[in-house]
């Protein structure tokens, strides 16, 4: 047992033996609260993660990316294949229009429910040194990344309205070198920026 806990139970007995008064007395009632839950509480808040001020509903530091997000947007028309897929600059917004996706040529690794009846694009990216990355966008649209050897797994995911600007974030552990975007199952145009991760914050895989 630890030394609050402890202390608290030794408090807690003393106002026990003060009498009944004392023990069902407003005041009696909520020091004996604050005296058996404040450890807890303390460590709860303690161990819990601060949200960002303009993203309540993420645990993440995405300062950085509600920043990105903020400024004007750059137009874009994305890819219909890998090859001769426009390049995407890190730390910058796009508003992308992308295509029906009938017209695009998706890997075989998308998922068949991304196929029919939505828009996709691809887009190329250069990854200055190996790290982790994040895919922000304003919409439920899937993202995948594809390197040399294949698609990527993702590492870390935010979603379901993330806050105003940005409905979700994946993450990506991508090596340096060129990189390959695809949008798939998504509106006829997308705002979206890449970025380096602020910190190791991972969450449940796309």
């Amino acid at each position: 047992m630890k030394a609050g806990e402890r202390a608290a139970m030794v408090l807690a007995r003393r106002i026990t033996a003060a009498g009944s008064d004392v023990w069902y007395s407003r005041r009696g009632i909520q020091l004996v609260a604050v005296l058996l839950l404040g450890p807890f509480l303390a460590i709860a808040t303690e161990r819990a993660p601060a949200a960002s001020p303009d993203c309540p509903n993420t645990s993440w530091d995405v300062a950085h990316e509600v920043s990105v997000f903020k400024e004007a947007a750059t137009h874009i028309s994305a890819g219909l294949a890998a090859d001769g897929a426009p390049r995407l600059d890190l730390n910058k917004l796009y508003q992308a229009t992308l295509a029906p996706v009938e017209r695009v040529t998706l890997p075989a690794t998308t998922k068949p429910s991304q196929r029919h009846d939505s828009n996709a694009g691809m887009f190329a990216l250069e990854v200055p040194e190996s790290g982790s990355y994040r895919v922000s966008m304003d919409g439920p649209f899937w993202v995948e990344a594809i390197g040399a050897e294949g698609p990527i797994t993702s590492t870390g995911f935010q979603g379901r309205q993330v806050c105003l600007m940005i409905h979700k974030i994946i993450e990506f552990p991508l090596l340096a070198g060129r990189i390959t975007l695809q949008i798939s199952g998504a509106t006829s145009s997308v705002k979206l920026a890449v970025t380096r991760s602020a910190a190791a914050e991972h969450g449940p895989a796309q």
